[in-house]
């Protein structure tokens, strides 16, 4: 849940125009820390309003298998 809280509040801060913001730059920089370790491929397909994921290759993670996502959480 913090990471969608801190990027519910980097986006707040970027619709304002609030770009070279202080705090825009430490919710950046937070981000990134939560990247440092990402990396892989994934294979996705794009249909209307559905991302569905066909394949994907993620070093230290659990194998995923095909999924689909909509834009309704």
């Amino acid at each position: 849940m913090l990471k969608r809280d801190i990027d519910q509040q980097w986006a707040e801060i970027v619709y304002r125009g609030e770009w070279f913001d202080a705090n825009r730059r430490e919710l950046s920089a937070v981000g990134r820390s939560f990247q440092s370790c990402v990396s892989g491929d994934v294979e996705i397909e794009v249909f209307l309003a559905h991302v569905r994921i066909t394949n994907a290759a993620i070093p230290h993670c659990q194998p995923l298998g095909p999924q689909s996502i909509t834009g309704e959480d």
